[in-house]
């Protein structure tokens, strides 16, 4: 295990700073573990501790490359990952609505059932 890794998953008390989940919980768990990017490399985020957090695999898939659109800063770190755990969060909801569908095909909710 890289000294870098070790730093960012120890700062972030081995969980996911997106969903919550503890990466400890067993084996399995730990091998969906990812370093991501607050401003990915795509965006010309740096390789740095200031910009890298610890994320489950289906949180980094979600998030992708989204940025919230303002600039990243360190005294802004906590309000920068809210922004993008609101999006994560957002994006999940609609994949839950996907699986839905096919979990319980019977129970579609159309606008008027509200």
């Amino acid at each position: 295990m890289s000294t870098f890794f070790a730093e960012v998953f120890e700062r972030d008390n081995r969980r996911c700073v997106y969903c919550g989940r503890d990466l400890m919980v067993d084996f399995e768990t730990f091998m969906i573990v990812e370093e991501d990017h607050l401003v990915p490399q795509s965006k010309d985020g740096p390789h740095e501790l200031a910009n890298i957090v610890t994320a489950c695999r289906v949180c980094n898939l979600l998030k992708g490359n989204f940025t919230p659109g303002n600039e990243y800063s360190e005294e802004k770190r906590v309000e920068y990952i809210a922004k993008i755990r609101s999006h994560i969060m957002a994006r999940r909801a609609e994949r839950m609505a996907d699986y839905a569908c096919w979990t319980h095909p019977s129970d579609k909710v159309t606008p008027d059932d509200s």
